[in-house]
């Protein structure tokens, strides 16, 4: 895997199996799907200060995601925050939005730091702040985009959001 399109393709791969195995997995899926979206467009406006280095991070951050999610497919050891996310699949009581959140957790506090690190090792990473703060501003403009499809699945979360 080289590009973000690449990223979101094998995103749309994940979506499609979660829908046919019905599995609560394709719910952080989707919002990952959505958010790579808005970075690639971000990428291909020109936004940030490198976005050859953005590209890359996108992609090993990915990767991180795609690693466990296969390694879990095929019965293989993932880490605890991984394993945490995963494993809820199978409890039905978990709503919608705990589904998200584990994944978001497991993607977000471990694996970033870590792809950030590959991409911008040692003193470089402070380079990437700035890009940072705009991966933030594009999440912060997707809200109303993730608030919108988590209702239409989930009609307790549109009443929630009101």
């Amino acid at each position: 895997m080289s590009t973000i399109s690449d990223v979101l393709t094998r995103l749309e791969g994940i979506i499609e199996w979660a829908k046919t195995s019905n599995s609560p997995l394709g719910y952080f899926a989707v919002v990952y799907h959505i958010t790579t979206a808005g970075v690639k467009h971000g990428i291909d406006k020109g936004i940030f200060d490198d976005c050859a280095r953005m590209e890359r991070l996108d992609v090993v951050f990915a990767e991180r995601y795609f690693e466990a999610f296969d390694a879990w497919q095929a019965g293989r050891p993932v880490t605890k925050a991984w394993e945490a996310a995963f494993r809820a699949a199978e409890n039905p009581h978990c709503t919608v939005l705990q589904h998200i959140v584990l994944g978001m957790n497991a993607h977000i506090n471990l694996d970033l730091g870590i792809a950030a690190a590959q991409t911008a090792p040692g003193s470089s990473i402070a380079e990437v702040k700035e890009d940072f703060y705009r991966i933030n501003d594009i999440i912060a403009g997707l809200v109303d985009e993730v608030q919108d499809r988590l209702a239409a699945i989930f009609p307790v979360f549109g009443l929630l959001d009101r």
